[in-house]
């Protein structure tokens, strides 16, 4: 009796210790989150985020969620994204700590998932603080539709996470969730409606003989195509920056896409400037060395899987397992890769669900060979230093280089405007003209209509003027001392007052 209390009391402290480790690891993760992105903010709305803010204001809440005859068909998303512009108002500055709330919760989710999958607390440490720290977050936490990559990634996460644990229990709920999340997701952003597949290989590797799940499956995706038919009248996705899929997709184009993010995935950076920040050739050597050093070791983590798994061959289930895990996670990647390779260029917000999918993958490898091999040391130290390394210390790196991608630029000079007028007059800026000289930012009509309607709570933005001068002499005399008078500041991406009201 006194040896069992004893056990409880181990095990109890034990549970407590591992509660606080997590616990710590949770309070670090958003620290960390916040920490390194301190630097980005939104103050003012331009082009795709302004325009969907246009469509909160101006449509009903029925037409927004569930518009007719729009390219696209989004309603999950467009439900999520009606509640948060409920919630922000016209306080703009919320939009970023909202994305880096649901970064943190996504990366907390991902570190419980890994703590089980690799039965280390360290190895889900690392992995998780990778997911928060990757270069591909650069959309998600900067933009108001950053919510789009998010939302949808997390519901990917989430898929993957149901079917594995279907794959062992067998319990049918799990697949069932799993299939209506996909559902969500295929609402949420279309382009991952090529993970089917995920759902019959589940199927099929656990010789599951229900076939109405089997036929369910089957009628759940038409049913999502048949749903986007009749909303917008196609069943292809529209493309990127204006285009049809059906219009530029070639068997080229898709295999160099994918070949692009493949190698991202490994750390290279593989595009022009404006989509990546620093193409490699740019790289600073070290971080080239440093990525090629973690695709050995990753080589490295691959072969020491295979060969355990060679070795427990005699056993057969394990070994089967492993193989049909191993393929399960590669499945995820390939589908992910698959789904934002069909259109005219790669953008890294596309590759972060493809990256997270990785981690779990490395995680798996590392997990399955601790639980049947005694030689885990060295595969530890190696996963560690590709989470670290490669994946960790490379996008921080990369992460200096954001400025340069293409929206960065944009949303500074947005930014600036705000700062410059509602940050600095508040309601003063209504009534009032403002002229900005120059107009090499080349503002859209849209843009100076809208622009100012985001901070007005009172119906008076159509008061305000937006006039776009060659030079200061083109200022009326009375409008000095009267109206805010901007310059343009295209080598900082700004906006300089040169005279106020």
């Amino acid at each position: 009796m006194k040896d069992a209390t004893g056990c409880m009391s181990t095990y109890k402290t034990k549970k407590q210790k591992n509660i606080i480790a997590d616990i710590i690891v949770i309070v670090l993760l958003g620290a960390w989150a916040f920490f390194i992105n301190r630097h980005i903010r939104v103050s003012g709305l331009y082009m795709d985020d302004l325009y969907n803010w246009s469509c909160f204001k101006d449509m009903s809440f029925k037409n927004f969620v569930l518009p007719v005859g729009s390219s696209r068909f989004r309603p999950v998303y467009w439900l999520a994204s009606w509640v948060e512009l409920y919630v922000i108002g016209n306080r703009l500055w919320l939009i970023v700590p909202i994305n880096l709330i649901i970064l943190t919760v996504t990366a907390i989710v991902c570190y419980f998932y890994i703590s089980d999958l690799s039965e280390s607390r360290l190895i889900a440490f690392f992995s998780s603080f990778a997911i928060v720290t990757s270069r591909f977050s650069y959309y998600d936490v900067s933009q108001l539709l950053g919510l789009l990559e998010s939302l949808s990634m997390f519901l990917v996460i989430f898929i993957c996470i149901e079917l594995f644990k279907f794959m062992y229990d067998a319990k049918g709920i799990r697949f069932y969730i799993a299939l209506i999340l996909y559902i969500l997701t295929c609402f949420t952003h279309e382009r991952y409606i090529v993970l089917l597949p995920m759902f019959f290989y589940v199927l099929v590797t656990t010789k599951d003989k229900r076939i109405p799940r089997y036929i369910l499956t089957a009628v759940s995706f038409i049913a999502v195509l048949a749903v986007r038919y009749h909303f917008i009248g196609s069943l292809l996705p529209a493309g990127t920056g204006g285009t049809d899929v059906a219009d530029t997709f070639t068997i080229r184009s898709f295999i160099d896409s994918m070949a692009t993010e493949f190698k991202y995935l490994v750390g290279f950076n593989a595009g022009p400037e404006y989509l990546c920040g620093i193409p490699w050739e740019l790289v600073d050597t070290r971080i080239q060395i440093l990525v090629y050093i973690g695709l050995v070791l990753m080589g490295f983590i691959l072969l020491w899987f295979i060969i355990t798994v060679i070795k427990n061959s005699s056993s057969g289930k394990s070994a089967a397992h492993a193989f049909r895990d191993a393929v399960f996670y590669l499945g995820f990647i390939i589908g992910c890769v698959v789904s934002s390779s069909v259109t005219i260029r790669v953008e890294m917000r596309w590759i972060y669900s493809s990256f997270v999918m990785l981690v779990f993958l490395i995680a798996y490898m590392y997990g399955y060979v601790r639980k049947t091999s005694k030689d885990t040391p060295v595969v530890l130290a190696a996963v560690i230093i590709v989470l670290m390394l490669l994946f960790s210390v490379e996008d921080l790196y990369y992460r200096q280089s954001w400025n340069k991608i293409y929206l960065f630029p944009n949303q500074q000079r947005y930014n600036s405007l705000s700062d410059t007028t509602w940050g600095k007059y508040r309601e003063g800026i209504f009534d009032k003209s403002i002229y900005i000289i120059g107009n090499s930012y080349e503002m859209s009509d849209f843009t100076a209509d809208t622009f100012f309607k985001t901070f007005d709570t009172e119906g008076r933005a159509d008061s305000i003027k937006v006039i776009h001068v060659e030079s200061a002499d083109e200022i009326p005399p009375e409008a000095w001392g009267q109206d805010i008078i901007l310059q343009e500041d295209p080598a900082n991406d700004t906006f300089i007052e040169i005279g106020n009201p």
